[in-house]
């Protein structure tokens, strides 16, 4: 009987053996990496947008439907200010009750009126704010490099709310111009007495608020604040201009007091949201300027008040 000789491999072929599994385990991490990170970048997209609609939604809706003289901004001018605010009358609301809060489900009418008129409930403030460092450090491990900065500028930290608060007046019966100059923009980061201001704080270290006073139902001057929400996280910057009815923005917007001046028909609003959760690992976030980045989502809207006044 003829013996077989068994053959083992050579080293060559062991070499080759091992380089071609190699290159095949090494083609799967990268398409698992890869499909990784596209599908954490449209999950993040995802959730940046969706809270971007929801915001734009919001202050659209309010826009539209508001006085256009009953509109007043805050921070317009203030360079590098991370705070920035509307204020605005509202008619969005089935019931006038300080104690509690009809839901903005129509426009509200008063019909005792020839013609009729809208029916003023409340005052509506859209701010940008960021969380006060001590909350911030808890959320994300660090706090932004602006935190040590005075004035602290909008490029570095894109950790900031989108804020939405629902003011009544405890005496809307009360003339209504009187009631705006109590609210102008001024008034919206003072406070009187024990009560915070509607936007916390000025620009500088342990003015931020934590999420806590954020909700904290706040009595001042007269007005209590009868629902706060965060519409959205991790902005970066929300700005605004007020441009003439051919679409021009106006040399000088706003007044000392935040209010349109003659010739603004059309408020401007422009929000950069940060996709934080695609970006962390990659760059430095919260270290350098973040205003250029590829891991932004900006929206940007014109609305036209469609009541251009009120009495």
């Amino acid at each position: 009987m003829k013996r077989v000789r068994k053959r083992g491999a050579t080293l060559i072929e062991l070499m080759i053996t091992v380089g071609v599994y190699t290159f095949i385990v090494l083609a799967l991490f990268a398409l698992t990496r890869d499909g990784t990170k596209g599908w954490k970048s449209i999950e993040t997209r995802t959730q940046v947008q969706s809270q971007l609609r929801n915001f734009e939604r919001d202050i659209s809706e309010e826009l539209k439907r508001t006085a256009l003289d009953s509109i007043r901004f805050y921070g317009m001018n203030t360079g590098d200010s991370y705070k920035r605010g509307i204020l605005m009358l509202s008619a969005m609301n089935n019931r006038d009750d300080v104690t509690v809060l009809g839901e903005p489900s129509s426009f509200w009418v008063d019909e005792t009126k020839d013609p009729p008129e809208p029916k003023w409930q409340r005052w509506v403030l859209f701010y940008l704010t960021r969380p006060d460092r001590d909350e911030h450090v808890r959320t994300y491990g660090y706090a932004c490099k602006s935190y040590d900065t005075n004035p602290a500028p909008d490029n570095l930290c894109p950790h900031k709310w989108l804020v939405r608060k629902d003011i009544y007046l405890s005496a809307m019966s009360a003339n209504t111009k009187t009631q705006l100059t109590a609210l102008s923009k001024d008034k919206l980061v003072e406070g009187s007495g024990s009560g915070r201001p509607f936007i916390e704080g000025n620009q500088g270290a342990g003015d931020e608020p934590t999420e806590a006073q954020l909700f904290a139902l706040q009595t001042t001057s007269g007005s209590l604040v009868a629902r706060t929400r965060i519409l959205a996280r991790d902005i970066l910057s929300f700005s605004f201009n007020v441009l003439d009815a051919a679409g021009a923005p106006l040399p000088t917007p706003v007044n000392a007091k935040g209010a349109i001046k003659t010739g603004g028909k059309i408020v401007l609003f422009d929000v950069k949201a940060f996709k934080v959760t695609e970006a962390q690992g990659l760059i430095s976030v919260g270290e350098s300027d973040m205003s250029s980045s590829t891991f932004t989502v900006q929206l940007d809207n014109r609305v036209i008040p469609q009541n251009m006044a009120f009495p």
